[in-house]
């Protein structure tokens, strides 16, 4: 149920954003409406001409040997008795020759004959085929051949464009947000299946429209004729599929003649093709689930500039799909006996954090974090103090799964971020240095979403929303206003807001007062201060101008 319950809260969320964008939100439906009238129209410009191609040939004399440079086989049709008599007489007057022939009953057998048995230099036979009309007593034959000519069909074939406005753009904007909300417990299924789902209800109705405009007879015949649209509409739903899953890649890294039918779909649309709309469709599914896994794999080995990479072999690993091991212990004493300078570690806390020659460098040898070690106890509060430049950032960082320490590692509530950092999340709440916020959200609605995606909201209610808002000190004109309309200060009160709402036994709060007045700095000090705040919390807490 926590699977579906943070599918709907993210689909919420991208209805809003979307709604937010009316300039786009109707660029992205109109666009693909405007497209199909114009090929609408383009169809009551330009007539589709049936051109019956039938050639007649005069009667020639059989002895005229001048194309019989093969072997020869014939097929004929109908097979009745008369034509069966004729053509063993033609057999019989070039006796000196490999030639047969073969009756069919219909064209349709004679064709099916022809492009399983097709002329190849290497078998050095020629095959004809012979069509009666008629059984006189000197009968005529013609070619086969029934050609539609549709200029439109050459216009949608070669000059289709892409009317489909990808969220790739979105879902790459959102990399830092989606961590963020991992920590929440939001899972990385969620958001890949929400942006399918937002991404694919839109083209579900575009091409709904391109099915019913498609088939619309404008001119004497519609955009793709004789095609049946159901069929269509489904072939453009399997395309719809693949170009959502083609820009999740992206983002981590007509039939002719009859036309299409449900008889016929399986089939090559010519005599000499061996290609059909079904082997299109299922070549775009399989490109689908390709899509897919690649995103999957490289989201996980290579999260980008957010996150922690698993190694590249992780779907081979147990604890992948059935969990970790659990809680651990820390092998290596993480304190100090300087007793000169480091303060005694206390005995009857429990430590929540435990940092162990936590390391992390930089390009060529440049070293933020050397083996640092260090416990931060629960119901205490932790403040990391230093110049810029310190590592105070990159520390969090590392215990939050943003970035992968270099060596060392630490372990929250006895978890180990090396490889438990999705459990870690559940019980953590972040504060980032810079201010991850959605510009179009209002404060009410951020502050529900993570709290949701949190599990800390069992029913859409006001109460626990108020609550956090009347302590970060931020009135209810506020609480309507978008994030983009707040001003710096107020923006940093609404991410301790976010970091708070869940609550989490851990909250990770960096340079929470910064871009505040001293006033709201002392607010935001008393309010990470007060007990209900540090209840079985340890929070790091690194201040720049505390004063």
């Amino acid at each position: 149920m926590a699977f579906f319950r943070q599918l709907g809260l993210m689909m919420w969320k991208n209805w809003l954003l979307h709604r937010r964008k009316p300039c786009t939100f109707i660029f992205e439906i109109i666009l693909p409406v405007l497209f199909a009238i114009l090929i609408l129209a383009m169809r009551g410009l330009v007539k589709p001409k049936t051109v019956n191609n039938n050639t007649f040939y005069s009667p020639q004399s059989l002895h005229n040997t001048s194309f019989l440079s093969h072997d020869i086989t014939i097929g004929f049709v109908p097979n009745y008795t008369v034509t069966n008599k004729i053509m063993e007489d033609v057999v019989t007057m070039f006796n000196n020759r490999t030639m047969t022939s073969m009756g069919f009953n219909s064209e349709e057998d004679l064709l099916s004959f022809y492009m399983d048995h097709p002329p190849t230099a290497a078998s050095n036979t020629t095959t004809f085929g012979v069509v009666f009309n008629g059984l006189s007593t000197t009968p005529s034959c013609r070619t086969l051949s029934l050609i539609v000519s549709d200029p439109l069909q050459v216009v949608l074939t070669t000059g289709s464009p892409l009317v489909i406005i990808s969220s790739t753009k979105a879902m790459h904007l959102e990399r830092a947000l989606l961590e963020s909300m991992r920590l929440m417990g939001l899972k990385p299924s969620v958001h890949w299946l929400s942006w399918f789902l937002t991404s694919f209800i839109f083209l579900v109705v575009a091409m709904a429209f391109y099915a019913i405009l498609f088939g619309i007879p404008v001119n004497g015949g519609a955009v793709l004729n004789n095609t049946n649209m159901g069929l269509f509409y489904v072939f453009l739903l399997c395309y719809a599929i693949s170009l959502i899953t083609f820009c999740f890649m992206i983002s981590a890294i007509t039939q002719k003649g009859a036309g299409a039918q449900w008889s016929n779909f399986h089939q090559p649309a010519t005599v000499d093709d061996n290609f059909a709309l079904l082997h299109a469709m299922i070549m775009l599914l399989v490109d689908a689930v390709i899509y897919l896994l690649i995103t999957w794999y490289i989201d996980n080995v290579h999260p980008g500039e957010f996150g922690v990479p698993k190694p590249v072999y992780f779907c081979f690993t147990k604890s992948y799909w059935l969990g970790s091991k659990g809680y651990v212990k820390m092998d290596s004493d993480t304190t100090d006996t300087d007793g000169k300078h480091f303060e005694q570690e206390p005995s009857f806390l429990r430590p929540g954090i435990q940092i162990c020659n936590l390391t992390k460098k930089f390009g060529k040898g440049k070293v933020a974090v050397n083996s640092l070690k260090l416990n931060m106890y629960e119901g205490q509060i932790t403040v990391l103090l230093g110049h810029n430049g310190a590592g105070k950032t990159t520390t969090m960082s590392m215990i939050t799964g943003f970035i992968p320490p270099t060596s060392g590692t630490a372990l929250m509530n006895g978890l180990d971020i090396r490889t438990d950092i999705d459990t870690v999340r559940k019980s953590l709440g972040l504060c980032p240095q810079h201010d991850i916020l959605y510009d179009t959200l209002t404060v009410e609605e951020h502050l529900t979403f993570f709290a949701k995606v949190s599990g800390s909201l069992t029913v859409w209610s006001f109460f626990p929303i108020c609550i956090t808002i009347a302590d970060i000190d931020t009135n209810m004109y506020n609480f309507l206003l978008i994030s983009q309309n707040l001003s710096g200060g107020q923006k940093r009160k609404l991410s301790v807001g976010i970091a708070l709402i869940s609550g989490s036994k851990i909250v990770v709060l960096d340079e929470p007062s910064s871009g505040m007045d001293p006033a709201a700095r002392r607010q935001t000090w008393e309010l990470t201060s007060a007990p209900s705040s540090r209840e079985d919390t340890a929070a790091d807490d690194p201040l720049h101008g505390r004063g």
